[in-house]
């Protein structure tokens, strides 16, 4: 529950969870000491197959994506997936087919990118105050190096 786990889970901290998953026992218990009613895992398999869910946040290291989202998907599970929703353009494709079938929704999270500032950067452009835009340059600050997952 570190990282963009941490980040999900602050934003829902007045609903009800019901489940929590992480492979370290150290970040699970930090983060369930929030959620006390939600049971813990420690593998996402056997979350989704034993609680009842209503949709699933995919939260874990980029190369589990795919195969955490058509999980949770198989099991009718409407899925918000951080970037990059998978690895490849087959296992994409798989994923996009697989929630048409299902009729379920997903979302890909892109952090910063729905925030007041790009909301009205859209507002102005949609308006065409500021005309053609032809290049756009972006810095984003923060801890890019890793350090502390805590």
């Amino acid at each position: 529950m570190a990282n963009r786990a941490k980040a999900n889970l602050n934003g829902v901290v007045g609903e009800n969870i019901v489940s929590l998953c992480d492979v370290d026992s150290n970040f699970l218990s930090h983060e369930a000491s929030r959620f006390p009613r939600a049971h813990r895992y420690a593998d996402f398999r056997r979350m989704i197959g034993r609680e009842k869910l209503d949709a699933l946040v995919v939260s874990t290291p980029d190369h589990t994506h795919a195969v955490a989202t058509a999980t949770g998907l198989h099991h009718g599970l409407h899925v918000y997936c951080e970037k990059p929703l998978t690895r490849t353009v087959s296992e994409c494709r798989a994923v996009t087919e697989l929630a048409r079938r299902k009729k379920l929704i997903t979302q890909m999270g892109t952090q910063i990118h729905a925030g007041d500032n790009y909301r009205r950067v859209v507002e102005l452009l949609r308006a065409d105050a500021i005309g053609t835009v032809k290049e756009v340059h972006v810095w984003v600050g923060g801890n890019l190096g890793g350090g502390s997952r805590g």
